[in-house]
């Protein structure tokens, strides 16, 4: 049997098109941990309890609070070598990236083909104009308001309670289409609609490669699992291709 990293060592080298979704587990491997703190901040408040549009209208001050809790915790974290690796690729080879991360990890280490599925914690949304803004710091000012129109500002990412556009749902699959290999990164694939992406790349006959420290429900349905953290997985990845 052939070494799965030999595996995906060739494939990456013999493909001309190449899809990638992304999950926590990438995040995880550069220390960002999920919703909750070890210190029960919020505890008491359930994600989907902040993070949908009627809570933000209701109380932004409490919604934009938690936000800025969260990007304490991510403010100092770096890109690994699983963000670095798939940066390196896309400057060799035709490569997508659709993260379901809202970290910036992936473009901060370079990827330029790059679809945030979920948005972007750095980015604000202006509930009035529609003006958007990236700046990778805290707000002094808590809810932050538009320098443009004085509008109230939201965190620029998909809540629980919106949908993703039809639109980039049907840029990825064409993305899928065209591919011949998809990568599936540190996500158990379980979320809607990210979890139909590899399933639509085996119908259309892809080379799937999922990379998981975990057992994952559809690992069986795809050509190589490999139970692994990403970064290391990458990080022993030849790029001189």
């Amino acid at each position: 049997m052939s070494n799965p990293l030999d595996v995906l060592q060739e494939k990456i080298i013999q493909s001309q098109s190449i899809v990638v979704l992304t999950g926590a587990g990438v995040s995880q491997e550069s220390g960002i941990r999920t919703f909750r703190g070890e210190d029960g901040l919020w505890n008491d408040y359930r994600p989907e309890e902040l993070a949908n549009y009627e809570s933000f209208v209701k109380d932004p001050a409490t919604v934009w609070e938690w936000y800025e809790w969260r990007k304490k915790i991510i403010i100092d974290s770096k890109p690994n070598d699983c963000h670095y690796g798939l940066s390196t690729i896309e400057s060799k080879k035709k490569l997508s990236i659709v993260s379901q991360n809202v970290d910036g990890l992936h473009d901060e280490a370079g990827s330029k083909n790059l679809i945030e599925l979920h948005g972007n914690i750095w980015e604000t949304l202006c509930v009035q104009c529609k003006d958007i803004r990236k700046n990778k710091s805290l707000h002094e000012t808590i809810p932050p308001y538009c320098s443009l129109c004085n509008g109230l500002l939201r965190p620029n990412v998909v809540w629980f309670d919106e949908i993703i556009p039809m639109s980039t749902i049907e840029s990825i699959s064409e993305k899928i289409n065209d591919c011949d290999l998809f990568l599936i990164l540190g996500t158990s694939g379980l979320v809607q609609p990210a979890s139909w992406f590899g399933m639509h790349a085996k119908q259309k006959d892809k080379y799937v490669i999922e990379v998981n420290i975990d057992i994952t429900p559809n690992n069986q349905f795809y050509d190589l699992h490999i139970q692994s953290k990403v970064g290391e997985v990458f990080s022993r990845l030849n790029y001189d291709f």
